[in-house]
């Protein structure tokens, strides 16, 4: 399903997604980026909440709607 991880939105529809069509997930790669030629002086503001929303915010949402049903698919278990 195509998605755009930075959206809060996308991430809520893509992981329903993945819970109704394959039961959850075993494994999360949680890689999405991009990059630029643009320096801090050049890209607006508006520009580096995109990259925030993508590089940090995408792997945080994902993680935690993903991981909580790992365990009872046989994979990531949280050992205190």
């Amino acid at each position: 399903m195509p998605s755009d991880v930075a959206k809060a939105k996308d991430v809520e529809q893509l992981v329903d997604i993945i819970k109704r069509e394959f039961g959850g997930a075993d494994i999360l790669i949680n890689n999405a980026g991009t990059g630029s030629n643009e320096t801090i002086m050049e890209a607006p503001d508006e520009k580096w909440q995109y990259y925030w929303d993508l590089h940090v915010m995408a792997a945080v949402r994902l993680a935690r709607k993903v991981i909580p049903f790992m365990p009872e698919r046989g994979g990531w278990r949280h050992s205190a």
